[in-house]
This record gives structure tokens, sequence and C-alpha cells, in this order.
């Protein structure tokens, strides 16, 4: 158990990954003072403007700095307007 703990906490501090629907998951070395935009640019990750970004579940723009072990998510935008 303190071998997984290890690793787990090994992994996050020196990766991110970015996760968007029907798509695999992506794992990228992680940079400190690293931006979304600057990750996507070094992953080749484009995305539409009918798409949003995630870090932590939080909103965020493409100048947001990432922080070792974030999980960025891409997912479509919410309509608005529809009950």
């Amino acid at each position: 158990m303190l071998l997984s703990l290890m690793k787990k906490a090994t992994s996050k501090s020196t990766s991110v990954q970015v996760a968007r629907p029907g798509s695999e998951t992506v794992t990228a070395p992680y940079k400190k003072g690293q931006t979304v935009e600057e990750l996507f640019e070094q992953e080749n990750i484009s995305i539409s403007s009918s798409e949003e970004v995630y870090v932590e579940a939080d909103r965020a723009s493409m100048q947001d700095l990432l922080e070792a072990g974030d999980l960025i998510q891409i997912v479509g935008k919410k309509e608005g307007g529809a009950k």
C-alpha cells in the first residue's frame, strides 16, 4: 500500500492529465509555470469555439497556470436557455 501511495505522489508531481469525452486521456509532462495554452501547444491539442476548458473542475482560461497533478477537462459548452 505504501508503494502505491509513493507511486501516486511521484506521478502527481511530474505530470498533468488532459481528458476529453470520447478521446483517450493524455498524460503530459508538467513544467513549472506552464499555462494551459503552453501545454496545449506542447501536446498539439486544439479546442473549438464550442468547447470549454476546466482545471480541477473549475472553469479555466488559456492563461491559467497549471500545477503538478492537475486534471484538465475539455468539454462541450452547455446550451443556454434549455429547461
